[in-house]
């Protein structure tokens, strides 16, 4: 197990707690089987996304707000935010993957541009 699974799993740990709730009703709400709050915890069970999503309801926080204090060191090196790339996709009838993707290129190429200049012409 990584040192962000670790992480993640105290994360878990303490928000587990803060909910105050007996542990039958988050293992239902987190919807996993009667006993395997304990396996998911300690890394016998695998985290899933639903889990995340049913303990941040459970606590209403953005599911979000584990990965982000379990990765801090991402988080803080993190130039930005995914909201960023999207709000700068094209309006198209489906926004779909090919415009996203030529929004990320368009990115790329102007943070290139940014850091590598072109040279003056003469």
């Amino acid at each position: 197990m990584s040192e962000e699974q670790r992480r993640l799993r105290m994360v878990l740990r303490e928000a587990v707690g803060a909910t105050r709730r007996p542990v039958r009703e988050i293992e239902r709400t987190i919807g996993i089987g009667n006993g395997n709050l304990a396996r998911l915890l300690d890394g016998r069970l695998s985290v899933r996304i639903h889990h995340l999503v049913g303990l941040a309801a459970m606590l209403e926080v953005p599911p979000g707000d584990f990965l982000e204090l379990s990765y801090t060191e991402a988080s803080a090196t993190a130039k930005y935010r995914l909201r960023d790339w999207i709000e700068r996709a094209p309006a198209t009838p489906d926004n779909g993957a090919g415009a996203l993707a030529e929004v990320v290129r368009q990115v790329v190429r102007e943070e290139l541009a940014r850091l590598h200049p072109a040279p003056a012409s003469e």
